[in-house]
């Protein structure tokens, strides 16, 4: 997992889960990771598959899509049945996900937190 995300999934959990999550991580990640095919950049995709294991349908947004295949953190749900709203700004991007996942709803268009102003 990089520090990024890292750093953002310690900010969201109590310490006690946390310490919890990370020594898990650390003792059973390799194992599971090389065991399995991984999509996502860092394996958050095969994480995601412990914590919900019996989920047969469910939504995922996937903000920053970039890709429908690899690396997706969403694609490994999609094989699954799931569907979703994959987002991402890059000129003609959503063009392969109509092709490869025709199930989900695809938007070419950025995403912002901040409020559109007339000067």
């Amino acid at each position: 997992m990089n520090v990024s995300a890292k750093g953002a999934v310690r900010s969201l959990l109590p310490r006690s889960l946390w310490l919890l999550l990370s020594r898990c991580y650390e003792k059973w990640f390799p194992a599971i990771f090389y065991a399995r095919r991984c999509y996502s950049q860092d394996g958050e995709d095969i994480l995601l598959e412990l914590f919900l294991p019996r989920e047969r349908s469910g939504f995922y947004v996937d903000v920053g899509a970039y890709h429908p295949i690899k690396p997706s953190k969403t694609f490994r749900r999609y094989c699954k049945g799931w569907r979703g709203l994959n987002i991402d700004a890059t000129p003609d991007s959503m063009e392969v996900f109509q092709r490869i996942r025709p199930r989900d709803i695809n938007v070419e268009a950025a995403v912002s937190s901040g409020h559109l102003s007339s000067n």
